[in-house]
């Protein structure tokens, strides 16, 4: 399985159970565990909001390269987490 840097914005296709439907999101976080196994939890937001959705690493389908999130679109979405940390 390939490694996702999540200082990429990264889009990542996966798996959402229990309802068995694809997700694509940008990837926000990774979580790994104390071990050095390499699967983790990954944690992902959607362009237009809303909460954000952690997954098993192991539900990841794959990573989006044909298209990426533009500096302007990453700021927007930093500046966004900051001023909904600080409410």
């Amino acid at each position: 399985m390939q490694r996702i840097r999540e200082d990429e914005f990264e889009i990542v296709v996966f798996l959402r159970v229990p309802d068995m439907c694809l997700v694509c999101h940008y990837l926000w976080h990774v979580n790994t565990p104390p071990s050095n196994t390499g699967n983790g939890t990954l944690v992902t937001r959607a362009l237009a909001g809303g909460e954000d959705l952690p997954f098993h690493e192991s539900r990841l389908l794959g990573v989006v390269k044909n298209f990426r999130i533009s500096r302007r679109t990453r700021l927007r979405l930093l500046l966004l987490a900051i001023w909904k940390r600080q409410r």
